[in-house]
């Protein structure tokens, strides 16, 4: 059956086309789209014999829809429209292989007309190819790109038993084995880059080394993306005798890349018993080559040895972290610096961790830390005018978190030169740094002015004279105001004891700490949680 294709972004005139044809030509088959990139994907499914299409529509319009579709389908017949008489566009679409314009308004008869006049050209094409030589030619040019379509609907679940079957018959794909799993291959240069001469090393060495192996009945490898090679194979040996087979070829095949100073890892997925089972085992496979990022030194991880992935407990290093921020803000670069590698070392003992987990964390940590810089004086924009401080162009195309660990390594380097630059930062003053130590570490009841001093690496009777100088008062009357005013707000929380809340500001004994609460705002710990109350009638009063 003859089909054709009407595109045209304006529903009056495309419906009208397509009445006119169907009314007039009832045995053809006609199909329509809005737009450019919905032609293009009708047009791949239905492979239209004959493409009319308008050329001025928005966001994607006729003459580069006809450019992707020639890259696709270089035979098909094509004829523009356009109210516009612009030589150039008539120019331009000959050039694309374009074989007639015309102007709008048509008349339906025109239209008619123009369409068994392209038929009848198709049908003579046709016949040209008749020859058997020249058409097997041509089909076997476009096999690779065939075969190409048919894996990725494939491994994407888009395609199933028995279709899948067929399909693969008539361009050359076996599909008999009883056995099939799925690779996923990540391959980059030892720097890092990926250029085209990467696919072609490659996939010579894949066809090498997996051909080799009579075990294996079938494999089918093709680039899915950019320094990503996905593999289906097949086998008929038992499935313990498959699976050792394909791990021994794919350890072979990584150490040949290797010796061409390629980096690869691999995921492989688990034993399918059917062709329909090649989406789950490539599912499978595309999680556990994720894994490579926190085991940079592992070639092959297997779906099965992965498990669901690990979630550690985020306190934990978020504890360690906070440690970092505080020893930042202290402006104490290589106590800042050892804490950073804690926190990674952190992660890297847990290389079982959900590595898309990871990413999460480390990306919350990075916006804590832009945060942290402002009150530093960098403004946040500083971090998104250059790749090399953008948190997000860098976390996201870092495949291995070592790669991570070294450019949050750099970045921290990188914002002590510019807080250095800052007249605001330039000098972190003693009191500054006893202030933010004191507002970390008020919780600890043996806090003591000897205990800062030793932090801050001063005499304790200067550090004495300092806060009397500077803050006109002593280093007691400052920590006591901080712990007084801490406890005023835990008194709001009714879910809260006196004694939990003495504990949580420094006082190890409650009797102590509701003598200096009283000393200090003229209430017990209860008389001014009950006079907030009455402040805020919607807090339900609890016994204490």
């Amino acid at each position: 059956m003859f089909k054709v294709l009407i595109v045209d972004d304006e529903p009056i005139i495309r419906q009208g086309i397509m009445e006119a044809i169907t009314r007039h030509l009832p045995e053809f088959q006609v199909f329509s789209a809005k737009d450019g990139d919905e032609a293009l994907t009708v047009a791949l499914n239905v492979m239209p014999d004959l493409v009319i299409t308008d050329i001025q529509m928005p966001e994607y319009n006729g003459l580069d829809f006809i450019e992707q579709l020639k890259a696709e389908s270089p035979d098909v017949y094509i004829i523009i429209l356009s109210g516009y008489d612009d030589f150039g566009y008539a120019q331009r679409g000959l050039q694309l292989g374009v074989v007639d314009y015309l102007l709008k308004p048509l008349e339906s008869q025109a239209i008619v007309e123009r369409v068994q006049k392209a038929a009848l050209e198709i049908e003579q094409r046709y016949s040209l190819l008749k020859n058997k030589e020249e058409l097997q030619l041509l089909v076997n040019e476009s096999l690779p790109l065939y075969r190409e379509r048919l894996y990725r609907k494939w491994v994407s679940g888009d395609i199933q038993s028995p279709a899948l079957e067929t399909q693969a018959a008539i361009i050359g794909i076996a599909c008999k084995s009883s056995a099939y799993l799925v690779a996923v291959l990540k391959v980059r240069r030892e720097d890092g880059e990926h250029d085209q001469m990467n696919e072609a090393l490659v996939t010579a060495a894949v066809n090498e080394i997996m051909s080799g192996s009579s075990s294996l009945a079938e494999c089918y490898p093709f680039f899915e993306k950019e320094g990503q090679l996905t593999m289906i194979i097949g086998g008929n040996e038992r499935k313990h005798l498959f699976f050792q087979t394909v791990q021994q070829s794919l350890v072979r095949l990584a150490k040949s890349l290797q010796q061409m100073s390629l980096r690869i890892q691999i995921g492989l997925g688990a034993i399918a018993d059917s062709v329909d089972g090649v989406h789950t085992s490539y599912m499978q496979a595309v999680e556990a080559v994720s894994y490579t990022f926190s085991s940079q030194d592992r070639i092959l991880i297997n779906y099965e040895e992965i498990g669901t992935g690990e979630v550690p407990k985020a306190n934990e290093v978020d504890a360690l972290f906070e440690q970092f921020l505080l020893l930042v803000k202290l402006y104490e670069k290589e106590q800042a610096l050892e804490q950073l590698q804690l926190v990674f070392r952190y992660y890297e003992k847990n290389d079982q961790a959900n590595p898309h987990w990871v990413k999460l964390a480390v990306m919350n940590h990075t916006m804590a830390f832009i945060r942290l810089m402002e009150q530093c004086g960098i403004p946040a924009g500083w971090f998104f005018q250059d790749k090399a401080t953008d948190p997000y162009w860098n976390l996201y195309r870092h495949e291995h978190f070592q790669e991570m660990k070294v450019w949050f390594t750099e970045l921290l380097t990188l914002c002590f030169k510019e807080m250095e630059k800052s007249r605001a930062t330039k000098m972190v003053s003693y009191i500054d740094k006893a202030k933010v130590y004191i507002e970390s570490a008020y919780a600890d009841s043996s806090l003591s002015l000897g205990d800062l001093a030793a932090k801050l690496f001063i005499n304790p009777n200067y550090l004495r004279q300092l806060f009397r100088q500077q803050m006109k008062e002593s280093f007691v009357e400052y920590l006591t105001k901080v712990r007084m005013e801490k406890a005023a707000e835990l008194l709001r929380d009714h879910s809260l004891k006196i004694q939990e809340i003495a504990e949580k500001v420094g006082y190890e004994e409650q009797r102590y700490f509701s003598s200096c609460f009283k000393k200090y705002f003229q209430l017990t710990p209860t008389e001014y949680r009950e006079a907030d109350n009455l402040q805020n009638p919607y807090i339900t009063s609890k016994d204490i």
